[in-house]
C-alpha cells in the first residue's frame, strides 16, 4: 500500500496553477462574434457595428519608443464568481512575429478592485497580480511579412490562477508589458463608442503616465464551470494523477527487484 500522504504531495503539485497562458482561441470574422467564448461567461461586450483597435504595447520599433497600459473594467453581476479566464478580440492587425514562442515577452496581468464603473485603476485596490510570457504561443503558425499569418480578428485568452470575485462589484483586468521589445505590440479591438457597454470602461496608461478613459475593448469574462461540471473535471484530474503516481512507483519498484 502506498504511503497516502506522499500520494496526496504528487496529486497537490500536477494541480497546481501556472504562470498566465496566453493563447490564440479562434478567427473570427470581421465585425461578427464567430468563435468568441460562449460558456461560462458573466461579463462581456462586442459591438459588432463598429471594429476599432488600440494597442497594448512597449515596442522599441516606434520612434519615441512607445508604452502602452490597458485596462478593461467589468461588473461582476448579482452573484459571486470564481474569474477563470478573459478573452479580447485582437484588432485589425496581425499580432507581430516577434511575440511568437517569445518567453522573454514577459506581461504582468493584474486584477483591482474598483467603486464603479468608470473608475479607473489608479483609484482601485488591487486583488491579484500574476504574471506571464508569450512562451509557446502560436508556435504552430506560421509568419511572413513581420507578423503571424491570419492573427487578425482573432480572439486571445488569458488563462490565469482563479480568482474570487464578490457579488455586485467593479472589477478591471490590467495588462503591462514588463520590458520593452521590437514588436511588443497587440492591437485589441474595441467598441469604438464607450456607451455600449455600461457595466465598465477601458482605460489606457501612456509611456508611465496616468490612467485615462477610453473605448471599451471587446472581451469575454468567464468563470470555472458549474459546480457538477467542475467536480467532474477536478475528479478526472486527480484520478488521472494518482494513476500516474501508482504507475510509476510500481515501474520503480520492478526496476529495484
Amino acid at each position: 500500500m502506498f504511503p497516502l500522504l506522499l500520494i496526496g504531495l504528487t496529486v497537490s503539485t500536477c494541480i497546481s496553477p501556472a504562470a498566465v497562458v496566453v493563447s490564440l482561441s479562434g478567427v473570427s470574422a470581421v465585425n461578427t462574434t464567430l468563435n468568441a467564448p460562449t460558456e461560462n461567461v458573466f461579463a462581456s461586450t462586442e459591438n459588432t457595428a463598429v471594429n476599432s483597435a488600440l494597442g497594448w504595447r512597449w515596442d522599441t520599433s516606434i520612434t519615441p519608443v512607445s508604452e502602452r497600459k490597458v485596462a478593461q473594467s467589468f461588473f461582476s453581476g448579482s452573484s459571486a464568481v470564481t474569474f477563470d479566464k478573459i478573452t479580447f478580440k485582437i484588432g485589425g492587425a496581425a499580432i507581430p512575429s516577434q511575440l511568437k514562442d517569445n518567453a522573454s515577452a514577459g506581461f504582468t496581468f493584474s486584477i483591482y478592485e474598483v467603486a464603479s464603473a468608470s473608475t479607473l485603476p489608479s483609484s482601485g485596490s488591487l486583488v491579484s497580480s500574476q504574471t506571464g510570457s508569450f512562451a509557446n504561443f502560436a508556435s504552430s503558425s506560421a509568419t511572413s511579412s513581420g507578423n503571424i499569418t491570419g492573427t487578425a480578428f482573432n480572439y486571445i485568452t488569458f488563462d490565469f490562477a482563479d480568482v474570487q470575485l464578490a457579488a455586485g462589484k467593479y472589477y478591471a483586468v490590467v495588462l503591462a508589458f514588463n520590458q520593452s521589445g521590437s514588436g511588443y505590440n497587440v492591437a485589441l479591438g474595441n467598441n469604438g463608442n464607450n456607451s455600449y457597454y455600461t457595466g465598465g470602461t477601458g482605460a489606457v496608461a501612456e509611456n508611465g503616465g496616468s490612467w485615462a478613459g477610453t473605448n471599451d475593448f471587446y472581451f469575454y469574462a468567464q468563470a470555472v464551470p458549474e459546480p457538477g461540471t467542475a467536480g467532474a473535471v477536478l475528479g478526472a484530474g486527480l484520478l488521472f494523477c494518482v494513476a500516474r503516481f501508482v504507475r510509476r512507483a510500481k515501474a520503480a519498484g520492478r526496476g529495484i527487484e
